[in-house]
């Protein structure tokens, strides 16, 4: 079975947007994400998670990747392929941080280094590949500015 997922990333004066939510593995921090629901668009997903999650609306910019992982599944014996999209993407408007699930407990601009010091507490692998990625993705776009 494929699941497809959407995730943004978010960076601002030097910071990621994070969420901190508790899952059955404990408390860990993730992009703004989720799953796509039947009838959405990828693009609308990634629109309604980050809203539902951070309270902000955003503007999707680039795709900065197709992440693909493999999980359990709930029938034993079957795995589940997860294909994650990951959009870098503004934010357009922000408004004051509220619940709107449970498991979701905060918001936090966080800087790269203090994601590294929580890698034991992300939701994924996916979840510290996409923000080296955008790393990447940022020096190779400032590069080809200045050239």
């Amino acid at each position: 079975m494929s699941v497809d997922t959407v995730a943004s990333v978010i960076y601002k004066n030097g910071r990621f947007l994070m969420i901190e939510e508790q899952t059955v593995q404990g408390i860990r921090f993730n992009q703004p994400a989720g799953h796509v629901e039947k009838g959405e668009t990828i693009i609308e997903a990634l629109i309604r998670e980050t809203r539902e999650e951070a309270c902000v609306e955003i503007q999707p910019i680039q795709l900065l990747g197709i992440y693909k992982k493999v999980g359990k599944h709930s029938e034993p014996g079957l795995v589940r392929h997860y294909q994650r999209h990951a959009f870098i993407a503004e934010i357009t408007e922000e408004f004051p941080f509220e619940r709107h699930s449970p498991e979701i407990i905060a918001r936090h601009w966080l800087s790269l280094k203090e994601i590294l010091q929580k890698q034991d507490q992300l939701r994924g692998p996916c979840t510290l590949e996409t923000i080296l990625d955008f790393i990447r993705w940022k020096k190779l776009f400032l590069k080809q500015e200045n050239e």
